[in-house]
């Protein structure tokens, strides 16, 4: 599946960590690293996002400018 950005409404009203915990567990999520495929720096899945019947975490674009950068995301309950 594909997630445009432009779709996404992001949570951005949650504060830093405590909120983001509370996120993963009520939608069954988990905060993840992958390496970015242009410069290989450590990328971290914790901003949460929502779109239609899909809640998910994503990693912001990397300082290399990539913007393919890792997610992870389930249905909606």
């Amino acid at each position: 599946m594909k997630l445009k950005r432009n779709t996404m409404f992001l949570t951005e009203y949650l504060s830093p960590v405590t909120e983001v915990e509370i996120w993963c567990k009520q939608h069954g999520l988990e905060i993840r690293t992958a390496q970015c495929s242009n410069c290989n720096k450590t990328l971290k899945t914790d901003i949460p996002f929502a779109s239609k019947g899909i809640r998910g975490l994503f990693s912001g674009v990397c300082e290399c400018g990539n913007e393919k950068t890792p997610f992870v995301f389930t249905t909606k309950d």
